[in-house]
């Protein structure tokens, strides 16, 4: 019973006490590094116009933006809500939009081509599936 209460005694000095932090804050890691580096590359992808390229894959774009297709693909999920396909026709579309209003000579076909759509038909279902209009209507609506 003495060693027991010997113990009893001693405990705080025999035993450091635990603190826990109430906040410690996060430095960048290595993961908010590389999504910061991944933006920048993509914003110069975007302003260089290289989603118009024809048959165009997520493979394809992260070897040229020197990452790997699953970062690409979380980045694009994440930040811009919707898959890589949805994401390329979104870009594509916004600038079909700007062509049809600027250039009303340019025929469906040649829109398309510019876009890198295979065909125009493909590329007025992806515009009336963003737009809820053809491109015709659209045109003629703005």
């Amino acid at each position: 019973m003495l060693v027991f209460f010997v113990r009893y005694i001693n405990y705080p000095y025999i035993f450091n006490k635990v603190i826990i932090p109430k906040e410690v804050p996060i430095i960048n890691t290595n993961e908010d590094i590389i999504q910061k580096n991944l933006s920048q590359l993509v914003e110069q992808w975007i302003d260089s116009k290289a989603y118009i390229e024809p048959n165009i894959t997520i493979i394809s774009v992260a070897n040229t933006l020197g990452t790997n297709r699953t970062y690409l693909s979380a980045y694009i999920n994440n930040n811009m809500h919707v898959n890589f396909n949805a994401w390329i026709n979104i870009l594509r579309i916004e600038d079909a939009k700007i062509l049809l209003k600027d250039n009303p000579e340019l025929s469906m076909a040649d829109i398309a081509a510019n876009l890198g759509y295979a065909d125009h038909s493909s590329f007025c279902r992806q515009f009336k599936k963003y737009t809820d209009l053809s491109p015709t209507a659209w045109q003629n609506k703005a």
